[in-house]
């Protein structure tokens, strides 16, 4: 250890006996995957059992620590004597000790690891990757990334040694499975973020614990926050969790509602299918939120856990006790195409104890706690300063953080030169340029699309209510332990022109939001409004509106309207059976639906619907699981 540590020498200790990774066949010390030593059971005849087994696997992901194995390699074996690995006792910093003084006495701490020399990184990750690749797996899951600015010194330092080995890897990652098919993880320092040039997700959080209760409200509160630094350099990955699980139902609704990757590592066989056909459809696809899952703005301060020291005491000093929180319920919003979701949830009762370096529960009884949602906890629809104010510049820089798109005349492709990525630019265009009609308005407008007009419809997952809102209006939800209530927002579209003789296309979110008015309806909002909800069986209730288009109808008061000149509107959804869900002012007269099915003709047929005069709900059966397109005719 001498030659290789600098520094003050540790005590001489023996180096504890734990496992480290013996390579694969396929680096150059070994001629091939049919070798002596793997030909009677190599490695991809377990994948392809698998496969066999459960047949529609479509992915499977081998899970490797940056080091090799969290121990590193082995230092006796021929197969790695090719890389030069070296004995090494990895050096935590000062800080990372004073947050986490149990990190002093890991056994990789005590006892050191075997280490690849940074010149071997590249070929250390290749002959990894290759060897799985060629046994049948898609790609990998990099756990114990943060723990690599460790092995810095004697070694350049940490910032190199990391940018070094996470620059081999993502390159290895990318010849072998494709940028797309790596998860990083415990990966928070930004040794390791600000160095990620081609693979794009990363976890946000400690580890998914089962069976340690006291965890799980903390784990939904650390994605979260988390989420708003990470989620502006990666994707955020929020971990897997278990279906069948005593708080299965926060974890889900989390998920559903934080813009990440869905999975469960749950046991073959013990699952609840009820809660994941909330989050997945049967074909493996979720409606997934467009951004990372972030706390409102007025929760960003406040500890959602209510977490009390548990160890203070009346001789402690002042610096150390800390008194309960107010109670206080998390709430974290998101964006789909068409609308908002906000999600609350009561996370009190238990946290990190950082004495105790473990979680812990504080609070026994947990008190219910009161969720207030409105429309305010969406920045682009956040009440709007006076023009000429000290807020404009901040609430306009907020609409554009928010919006997290380009115009359409900054995206620029050569359709001759290109014309996949002309067709993709084109799609992505149409698909967000309701969301680049509402940033413009918000940070450029202030004035007649004011947020004292909108009117939004709120409609609450859990309790099934709907609730028209303006900017003064709230939803009150009591929250009990572990409870979460998930409220999908959409903008109200006006679907009748006083002024016009015939009917007109709506640009659907520019300007055609209803209001109220003196000629209001029981609803209160004036003529013939609608908004689409999404199918209302799904957590994320409106992340299954693909695309959306509405018909403006004359209310020049003809009796029967002229042939053609009925309002209308069409929805585009998910492939997933259900119920899609709706507001309208009025009930329709027609709904069809049109399946997009490539061995059937398409063609729209007529069906049944429910329309509820009191709440302005109507509801219609989707009974088959393709993707459809829903058109409603008043």
């Amino acid at each position: 250890h001498d030659s290789i540590i600098t520094g003050p020498r540790r005590p001489s200790l023996s180096p504890l006996p734990r496992p480290s990774l013996s390579l694969p066949p396929s680096l150059s010390t070994r001629p091939s995957l049919t070798s002596p030593q793997t030909a009677e059971k190599p490695f991809s005849s377990f994948v392809s059992d698998l496969r066999h087994r459960f047949a529609t696997l479509d992915l499977i992901y081998a899970w490797h620590a940056m080091p090799g194995y969290w121990a590193g390699v082995s230092l006796d074996s021929t197969d790695t004597a090719a890389l030069n690995p070296r004995p090494h006792l990895p050096t935590p910093t000062q800080f990372v000790k004073e947050m986490e003084p149990g990190v002093q006495w890991d056994p990789v701490m005590l006892g050191g690891l075997g280490a690849i020399p940074n010149d071997k990184a590249s070929d250390f990750y290749q002959g990894i990757h290759r060897y799985l690749r060629e046994s049948g797996l898609d790609g990998v899951k990099v756990d114990a990334q943060g723990a690599m600015g460790t092995f810095g010194e004697g070694n350049g330092g940490g910032p190199e040694l990391v940018r070094h080995f996470t620059s081999a890897m993502e390159g290895s990652v990318s010849d072998n499975f494709g940028a797309s098919h790596c998860i990083n993880c415990m990966c928070h320092s930004t040794e390791n973020m600000y160095n990620y040039k081609l693979t794009t997700m990363a976890r946000v959080s400690d580890d998914f614990y089962p069976r340690d209760t006291p965890s799980h409200t903390y784990h939904i509160a650390a994605v979260a926050f988390n989420s708003v630094f990470m989620g502006e350099i990666v994707n955020a990955d929020w971990d897997m969790f278990n279906s069948k699980h005593d708080a299965a139902g926060i974890h889900a609704a989390a998920r559903a509602v934080g813009g990440c990757a869905v999975y469960t590592s749950d046991k073959p066989g013990e699952h609840d299918f009820d809660l994941l056909r909330r989050l997945v459809f049967p074909d493996g696809s979720v409606p997934v939120a467009l951004r990372p899952g972030r706390p409102t703005a007025d929760c960003l301060f406040k500890d959602p856990t209510g977490y009390a020291d548990p160890l203070a005491s009346t001789s402690a000093p002042p610096n150390v006790a800390k008194p309960p929180a107010d109670p206080t319920a998390l709430k974290i919003w998101n964006t789909n195409r068409f609308g908002y979701v906000v999600a609350a949830f009561n996370l009190r009762g238990s946290a990190w104890d950082r004495r105790r370096r473990s979680y812990q529960t504080f609070e026994e009884e947990v008190s219910p706690v009161t969720a207030k949602i409105t429309i305010g906890d969406i920045p682009a629809w956040a009440p709007t300063p006076a023009p000429g104010s000290a807020g404009v510049a901040g609430v306009a820089a907020a609409a554009q953080f928010e919006s997290h798109f380009r115009h359409t005349d900054e995206v620029v492709v050569d359709s001759a030169a290109d014309p996949a990525a002309a067709a993709s630019a084109a799609e992505l265009t149409h698909t967000l340029e309701p969301q680049l009609r509402r940033a413009r308005r918000t940070s450029e407008g202030f004035g007649a699309d004011s947020v004292a007009e909108r009117v939004v419809v709120a409609y609450s997952h859990v309790s099934g209510d709907v609730k028209l809102m303006r900017a003064s209006d709230e939803i009150s939800v009591e929250l009990g332990t572990r409870d979460y209530e998930v409220v999908t927002m959409a903008e109200l579209t006006a679907l009748t022109n006083p002024d016009s003789s015939a009917g007109v296309d709506v640009d659907v979110g520019a300007g055609a939001s209803a209001s109220a008015s003196a000629s209001a309806n029981a609803h209160g909002v004036a003529g013939l409004s609608w908004a689409p909800i999404g199918l209302g069986n799904m957590l994320n209730s409106g992340g299954t509106v693909l695309s959306y288009k509405a018909a403006v109808a004359p209310s020049g008061g003809k009796t029967p309207p002229a042939p053609g000149s009925r309002a209308q509107a069409s929805v585009g959804l998910m492939g997933g059976a259900g119920e899609f869900v709706g507001w309208a002012s009025e009930a329709p007269v027609s709904v069809t639906i049109e399946f997009e099915r490539p061995d059937a003709s398409g063609r729209a047929r007529a069906v049944a619907y429910s329309y509820d005069a009191e709440s302005g709900l109507f509801k219609v059966l989707v009974d088959a699981p393709d993707r459809q397109t829903i058109t409603i005719t008043w």
